[in-house]
């Protein structure tokens, strides 16, 4: 299993992440600048038309666990190079493809239903679309945002 550093936007002092769950949670609510292993910042995205966040441009499921879940790729296809999502490095494009855990394929699924059906009220469906966020590759659009070297 691997780990991203992160740092904090104001002291700029790194922390390591261990899990998606807690990298998600510095990155939406602390603004944290997620690292690469040299030191420089990842580019950034948050995808929301399939609820995730992408590190140059590959989800964070591939980062922690060095696997694409299958269908990542054929998604990814459609938003590298534009909306500001880089094609992922060659490296990280041959990482192996493995079955989506069902509990993330749930998940998926009740968001994307949530998504068109005009379920957000929901609020189960809500947790649901936010656990999703943090296993996914997601759809870029109007509402991608990237972090760039000068955010940090």
């Amino acid at each position: 299993m691997g780990y991203i550093a992160a740092a904090d936007p104001s002291s700029k002092t790194p922390r390591v992440f261990m899990n998606p769950t807690d990298l998600t949670i510095a990155l939406e609510q602390l603004k944290f600048i997620p690292l690469r292993p040299d030191g420089t910042p990842f580019i950034v995205n948050f995808l929301v038309d399939e609820g995730g966040y992408l590190l140059d441009g590959a989800p964070l499921n591939v980062w922690f666990d060095g696997a694409w879940y299958e269908g990542q790729q054929e998604v990814g296809r459609k938003y590298w190079g534009s909306n500001g999502v880089p094609l992922p490095s060659q490296s990280i494009l041959s990482l192996p493809v493995v079955p989506m855990p069902q509990a993330v394929a749930e998940t998926y699924q009740a968001f994307k239903s949530a998504q068109g059906g005009g379920l957000l009220s929901n609020p189960v469906l809500l947790l649901a679309a936010a656990a999703a966020g943090l296993w996914l590759l997601s759809g870029a659009g109007k509402g991608s945002r990237t972090l760039k070297d000068d955010d940090y």
